[in-house]
């Protein structure tokens, strides 16, 4: 799962904040109590639901709550303190601040704000007296208080040492951006939305909506020792949609060995109200048929360039690449900016593989057939029996059961064999497969339904087999999991993997490993600034991992979409080649917030085996379409010394399915810093800076949290 630690309530806060029972007349959804609390105060909320319907409670202006919680949890029509259930995101404060807020009822998981079922605004504080303007006015000045949407905000200040200016929601105790004065110039104006440093949480472009814009003293975050601040507005953005882009170029590393290498780059006509790019394969007919788009991309300036990166291929029967220009209001242009191909860029089709399978994790089946975590694994299961014909198996790295329950398990049976011709499954373990019970029970339970080829069942979370000619390897926890979320391999499982890889050897030929967590800083949602929680002793699985660069390992957990930065780390002289491997049941993206936010969708791998290289697609089970950004080859270290015997007829393999276009895609922003007070913990990045994220992952209390709510079975993956 991805977690980008949460704070987890234990069952005595929903035990104190169940309250009173309240009947409801038909239309009140959401209530509370009242409207203007004060800062200490309980702020007392009842909502009628169920499912996965939620409730939140917002910034004015900000698209994810600051905390949030399942209507089931706390009880339809049950009252509850919306100041204490739920979970933290990433990034938000545990503690409201004085400031205006909103309460929203969201049905069915989503996030999108315009399907709020209801909607409450609310104070905290005396609001009222909160002056515009306030302190010593004479080191701080904004050159207006209301702006146009995407608008520079020019502010200059004056200050020395480790001074620096902020732009904050109201009521929120942590920055959006930031910038030392130093670094911008003291009494030099400089744009507080471009000219300043991400602190993690800050979306691509602010929304419209309330700031404020403060100077702070000496590196502290404490609100309080305020020497200045200014309240300024965002007006909301134009309803038209933007225009194509004025010009834009493809230029190709190699324009005839079929991959994408390369560096597009885009301008914009003056005054565009375009946000981001985003590019499709094209061809005579328009988009290419059965292909979401690329990966989307941020505009940086009136010109912007983005590099595309090795072994990615350029799908067969693509002659164009279309650019769509896309505004903060999520509406994209009418017609692209069209750049030709050159003759034969496309990568010519592959044949028939010796092999294929499936590569996917997380799935986090719930007891109901109908949520919509099962529903998006029947959905698969569809498009593989549809697709891959003669796929040889569907290999999941983990989490298979959302909350570790027997029910949960029996569904994974259920779905597989209510899907006529999907293809047998084989399973690493996740930590979600150990939640509610001891490890020893949660590893046998787990073991029933982890069956080898021959339908023999694993004595361990660790084990392997050899099917069609080729290797596979399965690792998993050896204990529970470390603060319910990390793994930890022994050492005797790290000597068994390597007599393992060992045995039998031919390093001509891929191995395929499946494990659930990553290793740090490898592929995405193990990068720095992510909430990476892997593998918690990984230093005998490196060492181990370096002498077998035919292996290829499959991870799962952080439900990073495949289009984010690093999805694929390449083989290297430290590590063989490693796959992020996403989630069937639920995704994550780093596109607007560096530690991750929800986004509804479903995707994993079709992983196609050659004589000389391996093809490792990505496919979009909600659209039934090819992930472009995820069409990855990996060759092998040199020629394979046989080809094995005992295959199954191979599948089609035309990448050019007839399919519906795709939703938007996107990717990872880098990562970086923000000043806060001197109790905060320093961040890994650079250890003169320190982050408010660091903060909120550094507070004890939050791993007590995380034990609690495993041992009550209550942890939430989800980050509204």
């Amino acid at each position: 799962m991805k977690k980008a630690i949460c704070f987890f309530l234990t069952l005595s806060l929903i035990i104190g904040g169940i309250g009173m029972i309240q009947l409801f007349a038909e239309g009140e959804l959401l209530t509370t109590n009242k409207t203007a609390y004060t800062l200490d105060e309980p702020i007392t909320v009842t909502a009628v639901g169920s499912g996965a319907d939620w409730v939140g409670i917002y910034y004015p202006g900000a698209p994810n709550s600051i905390r949030w919680v399942y209507v089931e949890d706390v009880g339809s029509g049950v009252a509850f303190d919306m100041r204490t259930v739920g979970e933290v995101n990433a990034g938000a404060p545990e503690t409201l601040g004085e400031g205006r807020y909103i309460i929203r009822l969201m049905p069915d998981d989503t996030t999108d704000l315009s399907r709020a079922l209801a909607e409450i605004e609310i104070t905290v504080g005396d609001v009222a007296s909160l002056p515009a303007v306030g302190g010593d006015t004479s080191r701080l000045s904004v050159e207006k208080t209301t702006f146009a949407y995407n608008e520079p905000i020019r502010v200059s200040a004056i200050g020395s040492g480790k001074d620096w200016v902020g732009i904050y929601y109201p009521g929120e105790a942590h920055s959006i951006r930031w910038a030392y004065v130093t670094d911008v110039g003291s009494g030099v104006a400089f744009d507080v939305k471009t000219d300043t440093q991400d602190n993690g949480s800050a979306p691509a472009v602010l929304p419209a909506g309330e700031y404020i814009i403060r100077l702070m003293p000496d590196d502290t975050s404490d609100l309080n020792r305020a020497i200045a601040w200014v309240n300024v507005t965002i007006e909301a953005p134009p309803a038209e949609k933007p225009e194509q882009p004025l010009s834009a170029t493809y230029t190709l590393k190699n324009e005839t060995d079929g991959f994408a290498e390369g560096t597009i780059r885009v301008t914009l006509a003056e005054g565009s109200a375009a946000t981001d790019i985003l590019p499709y394969w094209g061809d005579e007919n328009g988009k290419l048929s059965g292909y979401t788009a690329l990966a989307k991309f941020k505009v940086t300036g009136a010109t912007t360039e983005r590099e595309i990166g090795k072994n990615i291929l350029i799908p067969p029967g693509a002659t164009k690449l279309l650019l769509y220009t896309v505004n903060a209001n999520g509406e994209v242009s009418e017609e692209p900016y069209t750049v030709d191909l050159p003759e034969n860029a496309a990568a010519k089709p592959f044949g028939e593989p010796i092999v294929e399978f499936q590569a996917v994790s997380d799935i986090h089946l719930n007891a109901s057939a109908n949520h919509t975590y099962n529903v998006n694994f029947k959905k698969m299961l569809k498009d593989v029996a549809l697709t891959s014909p003669n796929s040889i198996g569907i290999f999941i790295a983990g989490d298979i059961a959302d909350h570790g329950y027997a029910e949960e398990f029996r569904q994974l049976t259920a779905l597989h064999a209510s899907v006529e011709n999907a293809p047998e499954y084989f399973l690493a373990i996740g930590n979600h497969d150990l939640y509610n019970g001891s490890y020893q029970e949660k590893l046998a339970q787990f073991l029933q339904y982890a069956k080898l080829p021959d339908g023999e069942t694993p004595t361990s979370s660790h084990y392997d087999f050899r099917l069609n000619g080729y290797h596979f390897v399965f690792l998993g926890n050896d204990a529970a999991p470390v603060n319910g979320v990390e793994t930890t391999l022994n050492p005797a499982t790290i000597r068994w993997l390597d007599e393992t890889l060992a045995k039998d050897r031919d390093a001509s030929r891929p191995t395929f490993v499946f494990l659930h967590q990553s290793l740090y800083d490898t592929v995405a949602g193990s990068l720095a600034g992510q909430g990476w929680d892997g593998v918690s002793n990984e230093t005998g699985l490196r060492l181990t991992l370096k002498k077998y660069p035919e292996v290829i390992l499959f991870n799962g957990h952080s439900h990073w979409t495949l289009d984010s930065e690093r999805n694929m780390y390449t083989r290297s002289d430290s590590l063989p080649t490693i796959f992020n491997t996403a989630s069937v049941a639920y995704l994550w993206t780093s596109y607007r917030v560096t530690g991750g936010e929800n986004l509804d969708g479903s995707q994993g791998y079709y992983v196609r085996v050659y004589d000389d290289q391996v093809l490792v697609l990505g496919r979009d089970f909600t659209t039934g379409e090819w992930i472009p950004s995820a069409m990855y080859v990996v060759p092998y270290e040199k020629a394979p010394s046989q080809t094995p015997t005992d295959t199954t007829e191979a599948p089609n393999t035309e990448l050019t399915p007839d399919t519906t276009e795709a939703d938007t895609v996107t990717d990872t922003p880098t990562t970086t810093d923000t000043p806060t007070t001197t109790d905060t913990a320093k961040s890994p990045k650079d250890d003169k800076t320190r982050s408010p994220i660091g903060l909120i992952l550094g507070i004890a209390a939050a791993v007590i949290a995380v034990g609690a709510a495993v041992a009550f079975g209550i942890i939430k993956k989800k980050k509204h």
